[in-house]
């Protein structure tokens, strides 16, 4: 009789979109003020970087905007990947569950500006898929979690 021990590893970057969403908005405010003072002190001035000012606002926010929370959970049979909106404005969560046991491969992708999970699976009628997963702001050491918690299940499993 064997025991198999059952775990749940759990990673998100919740701890770090927050903190640069508190770097976002402060770096807004500080920015409108600023933009204020300029505003009333230096008229001239401040009507020749107008455009600028507003381009960087705008710039913020859409980064704001942007930000996502992503959860990777694996319980040791199946790999569950999440990623939904900080305001949760949108219903629909990107979600995806994959039993371990079709998992072939499983590796990050660095790009210029995002990070993704790229899974090569096999589906129901044994032809191969592979899904990229943006993964972005999660730290480089869960990074190594994540593709190590892979490894161990493979090594495991044969």
């Amino acid at each position: 009789m064997s025991i198999e021990l059952l775990y749940l590893m759990k990673i998100s970057n919740k701890n770090t979109i927050k903190y640069i969403l508190a770097i976002h908005i402060t770096v807004i405010i500080a920015f409108i003020f600023t933009t204020a003072v300029i505003s009333f002190l230096f008229p001239t001035i401040f009507e020749k970087i107008q455009i600028i000012n507003y381009s960087i606002l705008i710039y913020c926010f859409v980064k704001i905007f942007r930000l996502k929370y992503v959860e990777y959970e694996n319980s040791g049979e199946v790999i569950s990947l999440k990623r939904y909106s900080i305001f949760h404005f949108q219903k629909k969560q990107n979600r995806i569950e994959l039993p371990l046991y079709k998992i072939n491969n499983m590796y990050i992708k660095k790009d210029f500006c995002y990070n993704y999970l790229i899974i090569n699976f096999r589906r129901e009628d044994q032809k191969f898929m592979k899904i990229h997963f943006s993964i972005d702001h999660i730290k480089k050491s869960d990074h190594e979690l994540i593709i190590n918690d892979f490894k161990n299940y493979i090594t495991t499993k044969f």
